[in-house]
């Protein structure tokens, strides 16, 4: 009997272990997704699941569901609740198809930053046993945090005063709330400004506004200003920011057409790249004499370097109203997209301490016409000069080993000649050059990577000095379909040309090669053309 027992004992373990592997093989592997209706959700958990996405083409109120029930391709069915909504349920920009509402169920807690940037979303509801989640008017915030998760994007309204009880604003909350003209009762308390938080605030002009200083002043609180913070505010013209601020992270101004002045306090140790890209009114920046790591000079931003004497450009204002910039003897560096989008600027000459001219480092400096590069660069970075629609001129420059991607895309150059060290031309690098008419390629082993010279519809020859060239799959094509181009190659003998050199179909190569004679049979067919045309003058003469 006692035998019997064990074996019974054994049967039962191994059906439990039995109903509960079966039970977990019915719900899917942590990370894997699958649509039901109109959600896209993604494993979290054994029964947990994260909704990430919504069908396109669905607009006015949208309903998360507080479970779902999922049939695999086997045919084993599984309930999951859900318990999370991603970052990638962010809106979709589309006139036809806005999500104007949200409802968000019981089983929520959590609401990942970036969720929820519905363009025109006018309203959210919250379950009432929702335990982590409320609405307070336009609000969507945290309960145990108080701090704001989402602001109503599409609300009419044009200014909104912070509740007193509200400690903190996430990430992306007030983001594309394109209505809102001012917001009051900045929290005393927050210690930063989460990344995108008011991004695409396109209307704001007032925030925590002083009305005794004209001022619109960040609280003393704040450590941290996050990326893209205050990008596409064009509305903000002026934001004092504390002197407890210690870092702001890259892009946290850019594209803010309407920011003139900002001056950096004594405690900042940390500036991100691209902090005012495209800010096209901003005249100045100024910096506390205290600070230890930034100082500005005639309107300039500069970083220092440590113990070194050397200093980084960090950023020149886009309306600074000088003609012509020369760098100061100290400056080794100028940090990516330092001169971009400059209005005014028509030259720059670099110094002797320049090894590399970083990406975008002028891009889009739309009067820009004459550049002088010293001996020392051998760098020139990915669309370090695009869209200069002006620039006409570079001098010197003798010493560049690698020209990047869209370097010079769309500039004004009419000719070029490179120098005998440049060893790599990236892709693009002179695309839609209308100006560039003839190109000299200098005897080394360069190699011109696919689309180069793309759109430069005006190029009529190219001309390679030496057989080492390294010419790569598209190289040579140029035209397109409204502007099919006929070029002149010459070459040496030796070179490398391979057939899909140009594969367009819209590219006719002329393939001259240099030094070639021509045929005996050629000069025979010339002597009879002069002959026969001697005869004709003699003719004409007679017959008169």
């Amino acid at each position: 009997m006692r035998g019997y027992g064990f074996v019974l004992l054994l049967a039962l373990v191994s059906l439990v272990t039995f109903g509960s592997i079966c039970s977990d093989e019915s719900h899917g592997e942590v990370g894997e997704s699958f649509e039901e209706g109109i959600f896209t959700f993604e494993v979290i958990g054994l029964d947990k699941v994260r909704v990430i996405g919504y069908a396109y083409g669905e607009s006015g109120d949208l309903i998360i569901p507080e479970s779902v029930t999922h049939v695999d391709e086997f045919g084993i069915s599984a309930t999951y609740i859900v318990t999370s909504i991603g970052e990638d349920l962010y809106f979709m920009d589309d006139s036809d198809y806005r999500i104007t509402s949200i409802h968000i169920p019981a089983s929520i807690v959590e609401i990942q930053a970036g969720a929820l940037s519905f363009v025109q979303l006018e309203s959210i509801t919250v379950d009432s046993l929702n335990s982590t989640f409320e609405t307070y008017g336009e609000i969507l915030y945290n309960k145990s945090t108080k701090s704001i998760v989402r602001y109503c994007s599409g609300s009419a309204t044009t200014v909104y005063e912070i509740p007193d009880w509200i400690i903190g604003l996430e990430a992306h909350s007030f983001r594309n709330s394109i209505n809102l003209v001012e917001i009051k009762n900045l929290p005393d308390s927050m210690k930063a400004i989460e990344e995108f938080t008011f991004q695409g605030c396109s209307s704001l002009s007032k925030i925590n506004y002083d009305l005794d200083k004209g001022q619109n002043i960040l609280p003393d609180s704040i450590l941290y200003i996050g990326n893209s913070a205050f990008a596409f505010c064009d509305g903000l013209v002026g934001i004092s920011l504390p002197v407890s601020l210690v870092m702001i992270d890259s892009f946290a101004f850019s594209y803010s057409e309407g920011l003139k002045t900002i001056d950096i306090p004594a405690g900042i140790k940390y500036l991100g790249t691209h902090l005012f890209y495209a800010t096209h009114s901003l005249e100045g920046i100024t910096v506390s004499p205290d600070n230890d790591s930034y100082f500005s000079q005639d309107g300039v931003l500069f970083g220092k370097n440590g113990n070194s004497n050397t200093t980084t450009l960090i950023h020149y204002p886009s309306k600074k109203t000088d003609v012509k910039y020369t760098m100061p003897f100290n400056v080794n560096g100028i940090s990516e997209g330092a001169f971009s989008n400059t209005v005014y600027l028509k030259e720059v000459v670099l110094n002797d301490l320049f090894v590399t001219i970083p990406k975008n480092s002028f891009s889009q400096a739309i009067s820009l016409e004459k550049v002088t590069i010293p001996s020392t660069t051998i760098l020139i970075g990915a669309s370090a000069f695009s869209e200069c629609s002006n620039l006409a001129t570079i001098i010197g420059g003798e010493s560049v080993v690698v020209i990047g991607s869209w370097a010079f895309s769309n500039t004004n150059l009419s000719s070029l000649f490179f120098p005998s060290g440049v060893k790599t031309i990236e892709n693009n690098a002179f695309h839609g050059c209308m100006a560039l008419e003839h190109i000299t390629i200098p005897d080394t082993d360069t190699y011109l990577a696919e689309g180069v010279f793309q759109s430069c519809f005006n190029l009529k020859s190219i001309t390679f000095e030496g057989t080492s060239t390294k010419l790569d799959t598209g190289t040579l094509s140029i035209g397109d379909e409204d502007h099919p181009v006929t070029l002149t190659v010459n070459y040496h003998d030796g070179l490398s040309i391979p057939s899909d050199v140009c594969y367009d179909g819209y590219t006719e190569l002329d393939l001259v090669e240099i030094g070639k004679e021509p045929y005996p049979w050629e000069n025979l067919i010339g002597v009879f053309v002069c002959i026969l045309i001697v005869f004709g003058i003699f003719r004409l003469f007679k017959e008169v």
